[in-house]
């Protein structure tokens, strides 16, 4: 089984290195508004009441260097945090591995299953992503290793570093703040409280101190519009629709999550409720038992599971994806391994199964990934800076009028990066991102927007990027007015009268 396992482990990781190295950071539109924040650290900046600030922040402080751009930090930031959880998932293995007295055999199994877990589809996106989230994911591991060595051996030292670390997760996401309700359960279920009294002490001055320097008036907005409307009308709906997200996503954890969509909604709801069930009958089946390690990781994906269906109920939003549910699946992955690795009674069988089901679904992944025509790759935008595209944008002198034109594009994320603009916006839009997730515009309000921006277009308060859609840009050519310029990379539209005067 060990040498299956050794075998899947690098396999998935040799792939994950190609196609890392093809593509470099995965982006999304939060990354533009991420390298924006970055620019903007200590100018008032919108995104401070969105965002946790020490993301961005490790951005400025790399393009502070000499010759460091936003792309280069963030795929620099990508390489270091890999390493990273890297090195302390082998240093847990071992850690997990001496506090379950695993034979040799277990031993080196348990290191190549988390290794084999690490590189999965799920996991390949968090890790490889230009946001906040591959740096939580990071620091997240780090966290449980030394959480680990404190339930093991609660000395001064590793206790400090355990709460040090706690108080640092919430600066790069707000998700951090889940580890206080799970003190406060560790507090009421283990007999040595100490070991989680300082940490909870270290985080809630951390979260204040946080709370004093960027204040996250977005999320208080949500908090208390949801609690005036008393969670909302229409919560039930939003619970059903969550619990059968939930339920897909878990599903799409082993298989495709392509696959899990064509679930039907009542279906997925049901399978949501049931899976609810028996995570809950299994926290009290490990509360009854007494707690061990394997306990911990399990109660901290149940709590941090809860706390993410609570909070977005209360806000009313519909936002559980494979994004939102990473940190409950990597300490219940790890739960899984340890009881089927138990060597009073092992189900290497069982693990063998699922590592071959993840490896499958992984391969299946990134080969699908090749074979796309568009992926959203940061490498791909840094080579356009050099375009060009670019060129004639910046002899257009565009990026000056950047603050009285509004771009839009067929893609405006990669117009966004180019120009470290947020506010790009679809020409056409299908869809609009409304309380987590994307929901479709009636074809009234797409074609509404659509002559607003053709006449901003004419008015020469709009240019367009287009880089497809050439049968867009042929139907504006013969527009009076309007200046079309094509390039290989792109079409750049905009009215003659924003061409400044020589």
């Amino acid at each position: 089984m060990d040498v299956w396992l050794r075998i899947m482990a690098v396999v998935l990781a040799g792939a994950s290195a190609v196609s890392y190295l093809t593509f470099g950071p995965y982006f999304s539109p939060d990354t533009v508004n991420y390298f924006h924040f970055a620019g903007e650290l200590f100018n008032a900046s919108f995104w401070s009441g969105i965002y946790a600030p020490l993301y961005p922040f490790l951005l400025f402080c790399l393009t502070s260097i000499p010759g460091v751009s936003m792309f280069t930090a963030a795929h620099l930031l990508i390489l270091a945090q890999y390493g990273l959880g890297l090195l302390f998932l082998f240093k847990l293995g071992n850690t997990l591995s001496q506090y379950q007295r695993f034979q040799l055999s277990s031993r080196s199994s348990l290191t190549s299953l988390l290794l084999i877990c690490y590189h999965t589809w799920w996991s390949f996106r968090i890790v490889t992503w230009a946001h906040a989230d591959a740096g939580f994911y990071a620091l997240l591991i780090v966290w449980f290793y030394f959480m680990t060595k404190n339930f093991q051996n609660p000395s001064p030292k590793n206790r400090l570093v355990f709460a040090l670390l706690g108080a640092v997760l919430i600066w790069l996401k707000p998700n951090g703040f889940v580890l206080v309700p799970f003190f406060f359960l560790m507090l009421v279920l283990d007999r040595d409280r100490k070991k989680w009294l300082i940490p909870l002490g270290f985080l809630s001055g951390s979260f204040l101190l946080l709370r004093l320097a960027v204040p996250h008036q977005l999320l208080d907005t949500h908090l208390q519009d949801g609690l005036n409307s008393g969670f909302r009308s229409g919560g039930l709906d939003i619970f059903a629709s969550n619990l059968g997200a939930f339920f897909k996503t878990s599903l799409g954890f082993f298989v495709s999550d392509l696959l899990s969509d064509y679930i039907p909604s009542g279906l997925a709801m049901l399978g949501g409720g049931l899976l609810l069930a028996l995570l809950a009958y299994l926290a009290l089946a490990e509360i009854v038992k007494g707690i061990g390690l394997a306990s911990v990781f399990y109660l901290f994906g149940w709590v941090y599971l809860l706390c993410l269906l609570v909070f977005q109920q209360i806000i009313g939003f519909e936002e559980v994806n494979y994004r939102t549910l990473f940190p409950f699946f990597l300490p219940m992955s790890w739960y899984i391994w340890l009881k089927l690795l138990n060597d009073r009674r092992p189900h290497r069988i069982s693990a063998l199964a699922l590592a071959a089901l993840l490896c499958a679904h992984t391969l299946v992944g990134q080969v699908w990934l090749f074979k796309r025509e568009e992926v959203n790759s940061l490498f791909a935008v840094e080579r356009l800076k050099e375009s060009r595209l670019m060129g004639e944008l910046d002899s257009l002198g565009m990026d000056a009028l950047g603050m009285n034109i509004h771009f839009f594009s067929d893609k405006p994320a990669t117009l966004g990066l180019l120009l470290n603009d947020p506010s790009v916006s679809h020409y056409h839009p299908l869809n609009e991102f409304v309380r987590g997730k994307n929901r479709g515009l009636p074809e009234p309000e797409r074609e509404r927007r659509f002559q607003k921006m053709k006449e901003d277009l004419e008015q020469g308060e709009a240019a367009l990027v287009l880089f497809g859609k050439t049968e867009l840009a042929d139907s504006l050519a013969g527009v009076h007015g309007l200046v079309v310029r094509n390039f290989g990379e792109g079409t750049v539209i905009y009215a003659d009268k924003v061409v400044p005067e020589p």
